[in-house]
């Protein structure tokens, strides 16, 4: 049961602040007054199913995150487990850095759920991105997550090098260092407006 497209038209498209990170998106205004983010990205490669389940699990534990990293603020906390090193509030990133990889964890709940098919979603253009239609499911997910979940602090730095890790495996740590460089550098002239 994938989310189905809207087949009303579109009247308006707007610039629109980013859900998540520093750069801002498009909105589609459709004319029967639904609306639904745009990134050419996901036109491109559209996400499998699995993909949006994840996506919206991810929207769903964010209270758990945002309630993890509150706690380390406020008891002074706020360093790397990573590093060690204190880090700027600015920079850091939520990670499930120790314990099960957040894939590992969503894919244990979808499995038990009964599949990634089993767990229904709202459209993106409800309230931004899609979620769980079932909101006692969404419940459930949230309690599952924030009692498996083995959360940490990590800059972005650590957390992007962490990634990168996992992603390329074995691979020459001299050339994880060049990506890392590059996705640092091309985010600053982003941010800065050059790219």
């Amino acid at each position: 049961s994938t989310p189905k497209p809207s087949s009303a038209a579109s009247d308006v498209y707007k610039r629109q602040p980013p859900l998540k990170g520093p750069y801002p998106g498009f909105e589609v205004i459709r004319t029967d007054g639904t609306r639904i983010d745009f990134s050419y990205l996901a036109c491109l490669t559209p996400p499998t199913y699995q993909q949006q389940v994840r996506a919206a699990m991810r929207l769903e534990a964010e209270a758990n995150s945002t309630a993890y990293l509150t706690s380390r603020a406020e008891a002074n906390t706020l360093v790397s487990d990573e590093s060690g090193r204190t880090l700027d509030i600015t920079d850091t990133h939520v990670s499930h850095y120790r314990g099960p990889s957040f894939a590992e964890l969503a894919a244990a709940f979808a499995h038990d759920a009964g599949g990634w098919d089993a767990i229904e979603l709202t459209t993106s253009s409800d309230r931004g991105r899609g979620q769980f239609t079932d909101r006692q499911l969404a419940e459930r997910w949230r309690a599952y997550h924030q009692e498996h979940a083995v959360l940490a602090l990590l800059s972005s730095q650590e957390n992007l090098r962490r990634l990168l890790r996992r992603v390329l495996p074995g691979s020459d740590p001299e050339l994880g260092q060049r990506v890392l460089s590059s996705c640092v550098c091309s985010s600053a002239a982003r941010a800065q407006g050059g790219l």
